[in-house]
């Protein structure tokens, strides 16, 4: 499955998604259908909550939200979910090894590619930032 294929995978589930209505807690509904989502297309070690290096020394643990792996141990997409602006998201993402990096977000698109460009500097063309209507 190439990059894009999965790219309009996860747009077409996100529309579906948010479509669907709004559940009480849309992070971890979002969170949990592209984990599944993810098992669908044939990434079966897809997981949640999936534990990295901290991003910051004073942080114990850092995890990602959505990881997609096959059979091997490095991750073949991270994602992450997030309303607002969020730095340790970047840093997570650009912290790991995987080769395609998603950051999506719902709200105000200008204030995640203003995010994007201050926290990823030079590294910014690594992640892939989707940003979606807020529910």
């Amino acid at each position: 499955m190439t990059d894009k294929e999965i790219e309009t995978a996860l747009d077409k589930a996100w529309k579906e998604f948010v479509m669907a209505g709004k559940p009480a807690q849309f992070h971890d509904g979002i969170r949990d259908a592209l984990v599944a989502l993810g098992k669908t297309l044939g990434f079966k070690n897809s997981a949640k909550e999936y534990r990295v290096e901290p991003v910051y020394p004073h942080h114990q643990n850092s995890y990602i939200d959505v990881v997609w792996r096959d059979t091997a141990k490095v991750p073949r997409l991270t994602l992450e979910i997030d309303e607002g602006s969020n730095p340790r998201a970047i840093r997570k993402l650009l912290g790991n090894p995987s080769g395609l990096k998603l950051w999506f977000c719902y709200g105000p698109e200008k204030r995640f590619l203003a995010s994007l460009a201050r926290h990823a500097k030079d590294r910014a063309q690594e992640i892939r930032l989707i940003v979606m209507p807020a529910p």
